[in-house]
């Protein structure tokens, strides 16, 4: 199944879902389609979640080995792309998951 938009593309509309200083959004795409999507946001336990987190913890489990995870992120003031990397916790939970991550280069 092929995608009308590219995955960054769509991360990158789901920014402005995040109320957060820096926005981020994540969607996870494998073989059949984009699957699961997630944004930043204050969590469950109002200590904020990742995007990445938000978007594993949304997705079905048994698509997530060898899919590929989009991520993109802005300033919330000026709307400029910042470069996104992960922290070790959101890499720690990716390798266990054996997600590859594109981060958009911040350019746009």
């Amino acid at each position: 199944m092929k995608l009308k938009s590219h995955p960054t593309d769509i991360a990158a509309t789901l920014l402005n879902r995040s109320v957060c200083a820096v926005q981020v959004a994540a969607v996870l795409v494998d073989r059949f389609g984009a699957f699961s999507w997630g944004w930043n946001h204050s969590g469950p336990d109002g200590l904020g979640q990742h995007a990445e987190v938000s978007a594993i913890r949304r997705a079905n489990k048994e698509r997530l080995g060898g899919s590929v995870m989009y991520v993109a992120a802005q300033r919330k003031r000026n709307r400029k792309p910042v470069i996104a990397r992960p922290c070790v916790a959101c890499q720690k939970l990716l390798d266990k998951h054996w997600v590859t991550v594109v981060y958009r280069d911040g350019l746009g």
